[in-house]
């Protein structure tokens, strides 16, 4: 079970394409996994018994199997705990949690108090509906307006 620190691998896959992904998938891969499945399935990945996507299929499933929630998500809120780690950190703190890289048992602690946190900031209904589409994909019907407010709330969530 990755801890609050697997943060900063899951924050560079939303800055890093193609082989540039490589390195934080495969870190993130080996917390989840351990060495030697990660190795087991490099293996199989270069004998051809599992198909060249297989690290991202395994990422994402993994990812939303222990956490509930889709890897665009996780990447997006890994994103937001590394960039903001002061201010979140100074809210952990205050609200008792003196040392949150240690006392926070898993990343999906970590990423549940980053969201609440978000959430809290959000003025309205509206403000919350559009940071929900905006880290968990827009529902049909939805045009591309709202498709670019919500990429907006969400950067403008912690300014």
């Amino acid at each position: 079970m990755p801890g609050p620190t697997a943060a900063r691998h899951l924050a560079a896959l939303s800055t890093r394409r193609g082989m540039e992904a490589t390195a934080p998938m495969l870190s993130t891969l080996h917390l989840m996994l351990g060495q030697a499945q990660l190795e087991a399935l490099e293996d199989g990945v270069a004998d051809g018994r599992y198909p060249p996507d297989a690290f991202s299929e395994l990422l994402s499933a993994g990812v939303e199997h222990l956490s509930g929630r889709p890897l665009r998500a996780v990447v997006a809120l890994s994103g937001s705990a590394v960039s903001q780690w002061s201010i979140i950190r100074g809210r952990l703190v205050r609200d008792g949690i003196a040392d949150p890289l240690r006392e926070l048992p898993t990343l999906w602690a970590l990423l549940d108090a980053v969201e609440w946190m978000i959430l809290e900031s959000k003025k309205d209904e509206k403000e919350t509906d559009a940071y929900w589409r905006s880290v968990y994909g827009p529902e049909r019907g939805w045009s591309d307006d709202d498709e670019t407010a919500s990429a907006d709330a969400f950067m403008d969530a912690f300014s």
